[in-house]
């Protein structure tokens, strides 16, 4: 599938077998091919590009077109551009090749064919393009080797040939090809933009037109979109309103709001309104809600109790309970002065405590939910190196990809306190795994726990 500049030297070339290129290369080291990861890569690369442009489009399997049109000015020119693309890309671990032109099809072929880095500038692509190869104007192979069988190896070699000619022996698109290449034809760039990750669609059965109606579908629209939120542990800042009517036609709400929300009540005040601007035509046939702006949500403590309730409120609660239930049943959590996070806390007598105003900030962040027990867990990761992330997680027996991991965080056992459950230091890592949740894993020794979840 592909080959590196040695093993090239040597006469591997792609497209062989492997058979046959061990044959030339005897200590010729392999890789799997693996198309999936690959095109997950490049996708990748591409919404990591729009930091230089907004229009990014594909341009097979090992390449990506940009489109830097006003954009190059912004780096201090069109070579500082290509300078500080190429950093930035070889910084990844990636090895590239660029070509800047006016039109894709002279970019494409500088970048594979020319030297690194060259760029024609207006009125400069036909020559710089001349002693190219004419593989380099994106032929198909066999028109390619036919060309070259004649004695047409080069580029500037096809200039002179009389068009209808080069039509009627080599067919419309190598034509085509040419003059995309030369800017005489249009080629277009097509931008893959990364779709908004948090949508809420409803169709409707019959088109509806009264507010009341419209207000019924929103609060629906939100609660969908809480629910996607509330997995992600994500708030929004911004959201969309789109209705469609039956005229085909469209039109758009837009609120915002100062910090990460998902409180369904708010946001629908906040498009309260708005709603009146609403023109549905002849009816409406379909509303989306996308969050435009998201954030983390921050977690906070509610009050149990409702916010209208009296201070004597949980005095009364605890005499009811505790007539009933017994006076010792009823606890409350009380922090104590310990590092370990699962040993910071302890029960105390409701009646025999007073509850804390606040609790002592911890060193780095802690999940919501610890689990009783550490859970024992199989992970992917470098075994001779204690610092290395995890890679995947295997759980209930199933294989998860961990997309992001933070970390370590070292604990060690309390020299004041003998805790057989704490027998050795503990690194800690925050990740995630490719279903949204948001796991709190250690380390002890070679062994692997899952001991909590975050929100």
């Amino acid at each position: 599938m592909a080959v590196n500049a040695p093993a090239e030297a040597e006469g591997v070339i792609p497209g062989m077998t492997l058979a046959n290129a061990r044959a030339v290369l005897s200590d010729l080291a392999t890789l799997p091919f693996r198309p999936a990861r690959q095109s997950k890569a490049q996708k990748a690369l591409l919404r990591w590009l729009d930091r230089f442009s907004p229009l990014v489009g594909l341009n097979g399997a090992d390449g990506l077109f940009v489109d830097v049109t006003g954009v190059t000015h912004l780096f201090g020119g069109e070579r500082a551009f290509l300078a500080q693309l190429t950093e930035s890309i070889e910084a990844l671990g990636f090895s590239v090749r660029t070509g800047l032109a006016n039109t894709p099809g002279a970019a494409w072929a500088l970048a594979r064919y020319g030297r690194p880095g060259t760029i024609a500038g207006p009125g400069e692509t036909r020559e710089a393009l001349a002693r190219l190869p004419v593989a380099a104007l994106r032929f198909e192979s066999e028109t390619t080797h036919r060309l070259m069988r004649l004695g047409l190896t080069h580029v500037d070699n096809l200039y002179a040939l009389p068009r209808q000619a080069l039509v009627r022996r080599f067919g419309v698109k190598t034509a085509t090809r040419l003059d995309q290449a030369l800017g005489a034809a249009p080629e277009p760039i097509s931008p893959i933009r990364t779709p908004a990750p948090y949508i809420a669609h409803m169709r409707f059965e019959e088109p509806i037109g009264e507010r009341s109606s419209v207000e019924i579908a929103l609060a629906c629209l939100i609660t969908q979109l809480s629910e996607k939120l509330k997995r992600h542990n994500k708030g929004v800042t911004a959201l969309d309103l789109i209705i469609s009517r039956l005229d085909g036609g469209q039109q758009s709400i837009s609120v915002g709001v100062a910090e990460p929300t998902r409180d369904e009540k708010r946001l629908a005040r906040l498009f309260n309104e708005k709603l009146d601007d609403i023109d549905p035509g002849f009816g409406i046939e379909s509303a989306k809600l996308i969050a435009t702006g998201i954030g983390a949500s921050a977690n906070r403590q509610s009050d149990a109790l409702g916010p209208k309730a009296p201070p004597e409120a949980m005095a009364k609660l605890i005499d009811t309970l505790g007539n009933r239930l017994g006076f010792n049943a009823i606890t409350r959590f009380e922090p104590i002065d310990r590092w370990q996070p699962d040993r910071g806390f302890r029960l105390s007598p409701a009646t025999a405590s007073v509850p804390e105003a606040s609790w002592p900030e911890p060193p780095g962040p802690r999940p919501l939910m610890l689990l009783k027990r550490p859970e024992p867990v199989q992970v992917e990761a470098d075994v001779s190196n204690p610092l290395a992330p995890p890679q995947a997680l295997r759980r209930h027996g199933a294989w998860r990809k961990l997309d992001h991991a933070e970390g370590p965080e070292r604990i060690t056992p309390e020299w004041r306190h003998e805790d057989r459950d704490w027998p050795t230091t503990r690194d800690y890592w925050r990740a995630q795994d490719e279903t949204g949740a948001r796991l709190w894993l250690f380390r002890a020794g070679k062994a692997w726990f899952l001991h909590g979840f975050f929100a």
